[in-house]
């Protein structure tokens, strides 16, 4: 696992801004892995959002790591 630049995702930091656009942003700049740390999600909105970063992690070869979840 390539953790070189490694961002963790914090829903402090994320409110008002696009995720999944500030997320291939990132990607385009050069991190190597992901973490997805949003707390105070339910499952539901979490498996539907986390469907879409797996899609883009995959495309630009970044690692994904999903935070206090085995399934």
């Amino acid at each position: 696992m390539n953790l070189n630049i490694y961002l963790i995702t914090d829903d402090r930091y994320f409110k008002g801004r696009d995720l999944l656009q500030t997320l291939e942003k990132a990607m385009e700049g050069g991190i190597t892995a992901l973490q997805y740390r949003f707390k105070g999600k339910g499952t539901k909105e979490m498996y539907e959002e986390l469907l879409q970063i797996r899609e883009l992690t995959k495309r630009y070869g970044v690692e994904l790591v999903v935070n206090d979840r085995v399934d």
